[in-house]
């Protein structure tokens, strides 16, 4: 497997694919194939590459000069980007970020419109300028941590680009930044790996000369490393599952952003669904409806109102308007769009 040719290969084949329909290109579209051409110049035979990976032996490569001209386009790409933003909108007023989730923003996204304070949308559109014009200098500082620092600021913009309906265009760009993270810190990171693989070393005391217990321990030691890796690796598997349920709830059903947002917050419980949902204001007893029709399931049994009590307000309005509707056996719809 050469990637090099690999690369060039992939490039063309993209470009001849796009040129059968430009209209529905954007601009994660236009960079692939720009980047793999150029890649071509770059040692994709390196440590973490895949003909490393299927080969021994091969000499690591020194300072890659075919990065320049990724760096050159990431430093004019990102500055002057930050040189045409509306420094209103962006700094001055802060207003770039709500209008950007409420008009381009996934269901995720418009979702967080609602919830966010003020204060941390102005904050947001502060940090995207700030970050794209400042940034890019720290990409062409002799110092591996400065230009670490400065990979990392421009990957949590794109992070937070997938709140954006934006295509494949966050994808593509924290491929590209990947290029510039410093050698040190991706030998660091193996380290950290494989000190982590050193962790699930199990030590099984036996009699010397019991041959069946030698081969008992044998077969159960790579069972038990596997085990003890799983349970390091439990926590953020267990939190990662949680956002990804939320996020598939909020994709779910065809029902406004708000009702969505209750019934992403079943699993939570009722005071602090109801702390979250107030954040929406007008839209707090669309998002508590939402909430308890996803949590109220089931046959109904005894006192319909029963699981509303200790409730008061507007969260006790909306439960009991769902058992209600249950009662009569009519349950209430998603709203539409």
């Amino acid at each position: 497997m050469k990637p090099r040719q690999v690369a060039v290969t992939a490039g063309f084949l993209l470009l001849a694919l796009y040129d059968r329909n430009p209209l529905l290109l954007n601009t994660g579209h236009v960079l692939v194939p720009a980047l793999l051409l150029l890649s071509a110049f770059l040692p994709l035979q390196g440590s973490f590459g895949w003909e490393a990976a299927l080969t021994k032996g091969l000499p690591q490569p020194g300072v890659a000069w075919g990065l320049l001209p990724f760096l050159v386009m990431g430093f004019f790409a990102y500055f002057l980007n930050a040189v045409i933003k509306d420094f209103h909108g962006y700094f001055v007023e802060g207003s770039a970020a709500f209008y950007a989730l409420r008009s381009y923003g996934t269901d995720l996204g418009y979702a967080l419109s609602f919830l966010l304070p003020k204060e941390v949308l102005v904050f947001l559109s502060r940090y995207v300028y700030v970050v794209e014009a400042s940034a890019p200098f720290l990409l062409l500082l002799p110092l591996w941590e400065l230009r670490l620092l400065g990979t990392l600021l421009l990957m949590s913009l794109r992070l937070g680009f997938f709140l954006l309906d934006i295509g494949n265009f966050p994808w593509v760009m924290l491929a590209f930044l990947a290029l510039f993270l410093p050698s040190p810190f991706l030998d660091g990171a193996g380290r950290a790996w494989r000190r982590l693989w050193r962790l699930g070393r199990v030590r099984i005391h036996y009699d010397g000369g019991c041959g069946f217990c030698a081969r008992v321990s044998q077969a159960l030691g790579v069972p038990m490393k596997r085990w003890v890796l799983f349970l390091l690796l439990l926590p953020p598997l267990v939190l990662g599952g949680f956002v990804a349920s939320v996020w598939l709830r909020l994709y779910d059903t065809q029902a406004k952003p708000p009702y969505r947002v209750g019934q992403a917050l079943a699993p939570m419980p009722r005071s602090l669904a109801a702390f979250l949902c107030r954040g929406l204001g007008p839209n707090e007893p669309l998002c508590l409806r939402g909430y308890f029709r996803e949590r109220l399931k089931g046959p109904l049994e005894g006192d319909p109102l029963a699981p509303c009590q200790g409730l008061k307000g507007r969260p006790l309005w909306a439960c009991a308007e769902v058992q209600g509707l249950r009662l009569y056996g009519s349950p209430p719809r998603p709203p539409g769009r």
